[in-house]
């Protein structure tokens, strides 16, 4: 019989664990989801800065829509950071 691991799974991670170097996706994954953070934010900031100037224009509905987004955008990043970073309790950790 052969001494490896019956699943590649199993193979994968004590690959992973002897060689801790990103994969090129994984550099590219990280840096997307920065490069979108910030196009996000600076979307969000030109868009409060374009409400400041017009003010006295702008009505209350605006601000509600807007507002409204702005809270749907933080709880999907609540949600996604969740899944992506679960607690330490969650995964096994003390």
């Amino acid at each position: 019989m052969s001494s490896r691991p019956r699943n590649r799974e199993g193979t994968l991670r004590q690959l992973q664990a002897e060689c801790p170097v990103l994969t090129l996706y994984e550099r590219f994954e990280q840096l997307m989801a920065i490069v979108l953070s910030a196009v996000i934010a600076v979307i969000v900031v030109v868009s409060l800065v374009q409400l400041i100037r017009d003010i006295h224009t702008t009505g209350a509905a605006t601000f509600a829509a807007l507002s409204g987004a702005l809270l749907a955008l933080g709880a999907v990043y609540w949600l996604i950071r969740e899944r992506d970073h679960p607690p330490p309790v969650a995964r096994g950790e003390p």
